[in-house]
């Protein structure tokens, strides 16, 4: 059945306050599907199941499905429609309160999700600052979400936001959907993309690390010497810092190469 005609049989009226707008092109489905990958051990946790257009071909797939939906009358529909399928546990819950990191503590955990374009940013966050563990993170987001998250420096799309995932993450753009693929049709086009933790990645504090991040751009139009001078004594050590990271001291964050961020953050620590 596919996602319009279970629509139709529950008669169900998308909210336009939780930001619900279904996937019904079977093509761009099967094309989501195949960037996750599933193995026969992989654990998924969907993120917002919806009316299971998804959700019935992870559980086709995957060991364990874990849907999180936070519309009441969603959850009816996916006990309803998956039923038959033994390896799904429904949470009834907001995606932004619930502990994701207590869900990941298995092996082989995939993070799926059509995320709602205007919590995006904090569900990126959560994840970051939970130091959720994952294999891949597979989502649909507004494909302005997208270009900003890999825009690069000098750019006024350059964000902490960008900063932080592309420190992290290899991102790989899998494919644009156009909003006629939706129902109701979105006003924007949507992107899907694959995150994977870089492999590379040096071990920080990561809370601290975010928080210098996001200290940085705090004042767009300041210099990173005035936004981050209150955590010293003296303008001496101020410059000696900026030195030893080999960065300009009139430098702003926006200026900075992701890179640059890691540098400047291990100096100071």
């Amino acid at each position: 059945m596919s996602t319009m005609d279970i629509i139709k049989k529950y008669d169900f009226k998308p909210s336009k306050n939780l930001g619900q707008n279904f996937l019904i092109d079977e093509k761009a489905i099967d094309k989501i599907i195949d960037a996750i990958n599933i193995n026969e051990d992989d654990i998924i946790i969907e993120i917002g199941s919806g009316a299971s257009a998804i959700t019935k071909h992870l559980c086709q797939r995957a060991k364990k499905v874990i849907a999180i939906e936070i519309d009441e009358d969603l959850i009816e529909i996916l006990k309803n429609e998956l039923k038959d399928y033994k390896n799904i546990q429904i949470l009834h819950d907001d995606v932004l309160k619930i502990a994701l990191k207590n869900l990941t503590e298995d092996k082989n955990i995939k993070i799926v999700g059509n995320l709602p374009y205007y919590i995006t940013s904090e569900i990126f966050y959560k994840i970051l600052e939970e130091d959720v563990k994952f294999d891949l993170l597979t989502v649909m987001i507004q494909q302005e979400v997208c270009d900003k998250i890999l825009s690069k420096p000098r750019s006024k799309q350059y964000t902490p936001l960008s900063v932080l995932l592309q420190y992290y993450f290899q991102i790989n753009v899998i494919d644009t959907i156009s909003p006629s693929s939706f129902f109701p049709p979105p006003k924007v086009t949507s992107s899907v993309v694959n995150f994977k933790l870089r492999d590379e990645i040096s071990i920080i504090n990561k809370k601290e690390f975010i928080k210098f991040v996001l200290n940085c751009f705090k004042m767009r139009r300041k210099t990173l010497r005035n936004n981050i001078k209150l955590k010293f004594k003296d303008e001496k050590s101020l410059i000696n810092t900026f030195t030893h990271a080999n960065i300009d001291l009139n430098a702003r964050a926006e200026e900075l190469k992701v890179s640059d961020f890691y540098i400047l953050f291990n100096a100071l620590s």
